[in-house]
């Protein structure tokens, strides 16, 4: 099975683990095995000698066997739980990593929601499968094989009944296969969808608030419902379909048993107690194929998982070259076009940025500046036309390390993620602290008299909810102002500032200029009044 090979690097971190579960289970299944013999044995003693000492013996017996199949059960368990989280986790943080490098476009396409949920039901339905197929399947073998061995000892006609079962059960799901999975796929993908809406009832809390939108946040909501409700009643449809096959099968192999044991009862060729296990065997049949008919399904539904997974991995992914920069001292743009889909929004743009300069892009909203910067720091790279760092194709670069590297990014909405206010401004471990110290003394994020450590130790979550618009914003400017990368990339930097703030911030870029490129987005007039600099006018998409 190709998820197998897909997950094998996570299971095999687990193989110990994985060979002591089989063990066990081994164990676990001749343990149900024997019980099934020691009730019959126990029925034919207590008619041949009804007394005390048969009742009490065959107690301890089970009580014995039960105590060694709940202890091998729980050990089960226990391997089984470590093993999902632990394969688990290496599965989502491979695939997540991998997704960190996918086009931002394409990951721009769905909520972030929307790829957790994704990711996260689908890893855990392929690891839980395969950790069930190992364990049950053990389990479910031992069980079939040594009951059906049992029953043909018992009369040889038993088994071409189950054979004719076996061959009912592959036309049937050979039948109903393509359409089962076309709907589980249906199933998956509309109930993401629902969730990533779901979650928006949350996430857009104070936006609901502020714009009393929780109405139409709803219909969205109720629409990717009435989607998941139909979708999950058509796969109710045939799963019931599916179970009422079973069940008819089922009910004809139990009435053929129960005929032939009883008729060999009456004969005298098999005694009461051996009816019994042959009636328990008989159980254990009907389970272990039960296990086997939906193992197929649960297969459908796996693998529809490992295509959705291997779906999100082949998304197109940023270019990967080898160059590493440590520093920049020109950038430049030559016949640049890029557009969204079939609209264009840059069309043959050129500029050479030189260090040592102060950049502005000025343009109305929508023509095209913010996307002129995703494209120059190689966030967007399906464009036409060439940029170049040093003189150097972009392509050939690795933009990961050279961003880091190379780039500091102060962007309208603070670029923050979860953690204290130090794990934020401390990206680059080697930063002075004392100059921290005077930028957040500067920026009147603390006092003189305050302990700086309080402040640090302040939470950021996701949205900012915790610190004000302003105080996020500073501490994007502080952090890159600490990290001093050869470009400082500024979009609407001053949009949460205060007077006093963007006066500093001013003053501070200007200090720097010389040995940075500087790449200013602003609608601030005050801010841009007296700044040195060279000034972009993007209008109609182009310079």
């Amino acid at each position: 099975m190709k998820f197998f090979k897909y997950s094998f690097k996570a299971l095999k971190r687990n193989y110990l683990k994985l060979s002591i579960m089989t063990i066990i289970c081994i164990c676990s299944s001749v343990i149900g095995l024997l019980i099934p013999i020691i009730s019959g044995t126990f029925i034919n003693n207590l008619i041949i000698n009804p007394s005390m000492e048969v009742i009490i013996n065959f107690c301890k017996i089970m009580i014995i066997a039960s105590i060694i199949d709940f202890i091998f059960k729980y050990l089960i368990s226990i391997l089984h739980i470590k093993i999902q989280v632990s394969a688990s986790f290496f599965l989502n943080f491979k695939i997540l990593k991998k997704l960190q490098h996918a086009n931002l476009l394409k990951l721009q396409e769905h909520e972030s929601s929307y790829f957790n949920q994704r990711i996260n039901n689908d890893v855990n339905a392929i690891i839980m499968y395969i950790i069930n197929l190992i364990k049950d399947v053990i389990i479910n073998s031992i069980a079939l094989i040594f009951s059906m061995l049992f029953l043909i000892n018992i009369d040889y006609r038993i088994s071409l009944i189950f054979i004719l079962v076996i061959l009912f059960y592959i036309i049937f799901y050979k039948f109903l296969r393509k359409r089962i999975q076309v709907i589980k796929n249906k199933v998956l993908e509309n109930r993401a969808k629902y969730y990533a809406r779901l979650q928006d009832q949350i996430l857009y809390a104070k936006f609901i608030k502020i714009y009393n939108f929780g109405n139409r946040l709803a219909s969205y909501l109720k629409k990717e419902y009435e989607n998941l409700k139909r979708i999950l009643i058509i796969d109710q449809k045939y799963t019931y379909f599916l179970s009422f096959g079973e069940q008819s099968a089922m009910l004809v192999i139990q009435l053929i048993i129960y005929i032939i044991g009883g008729l060999k009862v009456l004969s005298g060729d098999l005694s009461i107690g051996m009816f019994t296990v042959v009636s328990q065997y008989f159980y254990k049949i009907i389970s272990s194929i039960k296990f086997f008919s939906s193992l197929y399904q649960q297969y459908l539904s796996t693998f529809v998982s490992y295509s959705r997974l291997i779906e999100i991995e082949n998304l197109e992914t940023d270019s990967k070259g080898e160059i590493v920069l440590d520093d920049i001292e020109s950038i430049e743009m030559k016949n640049i076009s890029f557009g969204y889909e079939n609209e264009k929004v840059i069309k043959n743009f050129s500029l050479l940025m030189n260090k040592g300069e102060i950049y502005v892009f000025l343009g109305e909203n929508g023509s095209g500046k913010t996307t002129l910067i995703n494209l120059l720091i190689g966030l967007y790279t399906n464009y036409t036309g060439e940029i170049k760092y040093n003189s150097i194709n972009q392509d050939k670069i690795n933009l990961y390390k050279t961003r880091e590297r190379c780039f500091g990014v102060i962007s309208q909405a603070p670029l923050l993620f979860n953690g204290t206010v130090k794990d934020n401004l401390m990206i680059d471990k080697d930063i002075s602290w004392a100059n921290l110290e005077q930028y957040l003394l500067k920026f009147n994020l603390i006092t003189k008299e305050e302990n700086i450590n309080n402040f640090l130790d302040k939470n950021i979550n996701e949205l900012t909810t915790r610190m004000s618009g302003g105080e996020g914003q500073k501490i994007n400017i502080i952090r890159e102002l600490l990290r001093n990368r050869s470009i400082l990339v500024l979009d609407e930097p001053t949009s949460s500032l205060d007077y006093a703030s963007k006066e500093l911030l001013k003053k501070m870029i200007t200090r720097i200029k010389d040995d940075h490129i500087i790449i200013l987005i602003s609608h601030d007039r005050e801010f841009l009044e007296g700044l040195q600099s060279k000034k972009i006018y993007v209008k109609n998409r182009s310079i």
